[in-house]
């Protein structure tokens, strides 16, 4: 099991916290984190923009496409566009991705607040590569493992 850390836009994070969106998508030009990285049992911690994390949950299921066309973007948009709960604002960058990652999510719990000191614009990261985080040196890292060690 990995543990990942999703930073997330308040209103697509309150979705999620309400039931309202179960898929959480990362589209993008390159191939990047969490594409081929994250895995059905995983954990995410869910991260406010600017904001503390809030939530966990467990990764049920995804899938992942490589090298995306239009089309294929289009049928994405379309089977999965009201589970992602996408904003028309939105489908414009899904349109021009080459990746795309949908996590299945469930068992989201409310936690926290918990602040960290992400301090980088990275939207993702894969905290069990991190050797702070596995060795509990900062207090909000400490905070993190309690809540897994919990669950």
């Amino acid at each position: 099991m990995r543990v990942h850390l999703a930073i997330l836009y308040k209103d697509y994070l309150d979705k999620i916290l309400s039931g309202e969106k179960t898929v959480e998508g990362r589209f993008s030009k390159v191939k990047c984190n969490p594409h081929g990285r994250v895995f059905a049992g995983d954990k995410l911690f869910l991260k406010e923009t600017s904001g503390p994390v809030v939530a966990i949950a467990d990764v049920a299921r995804v899938l992942s496409f490589t090298n995306m066309t239009t089309d294929q973007a289009k049928r994405i948009i379309e089977k999965y566009g009201g589970l992602l709960c996408l904003g028309q604002d939105f489908v414009p960058r899904i349109m021009t991705a080459r990746y795309a990652t949908l996590m299945y999510l469930e068992n989201v719990k409310k936690i926290g607040p918990i602040q960290l000191s992400k301090r980088d614009r990275r939207p993702w990261v894969i905290l069990t590569t991190q050797t702070s985080f596995m060795t509990g040196e900062n207090q909000w890292e400490k905070e993190l493992w309690s809540v897994l060690v919990a669950e």
